[in-house]
């Protein structure tokens, strides 16, 4: 996959530079969507060719990130070493990379790790509402905090409340018979 856009890009760059007329015009078009659609500008595409790898450095918090990172590194990098570096404790781990794999990595960790930020608050808002772990308060002031959400939220809340587990904590004061 990174070859063949490295490749398109080249064949589009060589046309942009040595094109005829319209023909030129078009591919530096065409270059520039290519170039928007994978975050590059025209400063990367020397570095394109090259299949040195460097050590690429990215930030995560916790665990759940970190395997996320490591996810992502192994969809972008199939045949990759298993192996990571750390600096900074384990706030900040590294990978080799070709130039490329670098950017698409980063591409990839921005959006899924943005996606997991979102998936998790409206996991937590169900696992709150599974469990009725809120404060009881009067009608007027729960229902002005759930019109914040859409009405695909909204399913999308009571559609993980259905999958999560039924147990339920018990005080202890029911347990003492109080």
């Amino acid at each position: 996959m990174i070859d063949s856009i490295r490749e398109k890009i080249r064949k589009i760059q060589a046309l942009a530079e040595q094109g005829i007329g319209g023909e030129k015009e078009n591919a530096k078009m065409i270059l520039q969507r290519l170039l928007a659609k994978h975050k590059l500008t025209l400063e990367d595409l020397p570095k394109l060719g090259q299949d040195a790898t460097e050590l690429y450095y990215f930030r995560c918090t916790g665990e759940v990130e970190r395997s996320l990172l490591r996810q992502c590194y192994l969809y972008v990098v199939p045949d990759g070493e298993p192996y990571y570096f750390t600096r900074h404790g384990r706030k900040t781990i590294g990978f080799k990379l070709t130039y490329l794999q670098y950017l698409e990595l980063k591409n990839y960790w921005d959006y899924y790790r943005q996606l997991w930020k979102q998936e998790l608050g409206l996991f937590y808002q169900a696992f709150l509402y599974k469990h009725r772990i809120f404060r009881k308060s009067s009608s007027t002031e729960s229902s002005s905090a759930s019109t914040s959400l859409t009405d695909e939220e909204i399913k999308r809340i009571l559609r993980m409340m259905l999958g999560l587990s039924d147990s339920g904590y018990i005080p202890a004061r029911k347990l003492l018979g109080s």
